[in-house]
């Protein structure tokens, strides 16, 4: 599951109800973030419901008790994604409010609690400094996946692959937003109906 707000808030409901290895960002990032931390000091930025569930917090506290969480919910983050919005001034100020108490605290490691975040990455690093580590849940939940299907033997040697992105709703933003994530357009995209 690379939506950390299904992650943290379905996860334990899934695994129940389905009969197949279920990997979900919350716990890869984890521990990513306890083995990467120099400090103890971890920040977790999300949704609202993230971190809200308090999944992250609950999970680095059980890999390590003397770790500190210190969680922001960063609601206008998305929007400004979606909207392409990457690097503008308004995006740095929104941030900057967000982030400047993590800031204080002095956090070492720093989970990107959102798939959207990814592309803010640059913007983040600048305003956090280089020496936090940012934790990147697509990326870890990705590592895991391949250790997954190398252990069962089904992973592909085919290096070329296929992207095939659905969507309940398509336009020219969201296509526009998919190529510059990607960068390329050798995408095909759907629209998919949920009922």
């Amino acid at each position: 599951m690379a939506c950390n707000t299904v992650s943290a808030v379905a996860m334990p409901y899934l695994i129940n109800k389905f009969n197949f290895p279920i990997i979900g960002v919350v716990e890869s990032s984890a521990r990513l973030a306890v083995k990467s931390t120099k400090n103890n000091k971890i920040g977790v930025i999300g949704t609202q419901a993230t971190i809200a569930s308090g999944a992250y917090r609950g999970f680095i506290k059980r890999l390590s008790s003397t770790t500190a969480v210190f969680s922001r919910a960063c609601p206008l983050l998305v929007p400004l994604v979606e909207e392409g919005w990457l690097d503008k001034k308004v995006t740095q100020m929104v941030l900057e409010e967000y982030l400047s108490k993590l800031r204080a605290r002095g956090i070492d490691t720093l989970i990107m609690g959102c798939t959207h975040y990814h592309l803010l990455a640059r913007v983040i690093s600048r305003y956090m400094g280089e020496s936090v580590t940012l934790i990147e849940p697509s990326l870890t939940v990705a590592t895991e996946l391949r250790k997954l299907l190398k252990r069962s033997g089904i992973i592909g040697q085919n290096k070329e692959g296929r992207r095939i992105i659905f969507l309940t709703a398509v336009s020219e933003a969201s296509k526009k937003l998919i190529f510059q994530i990607l960068n390329q357009s050798k995408v095909s995209i759907s629209q998919v109906d949920l009922l």
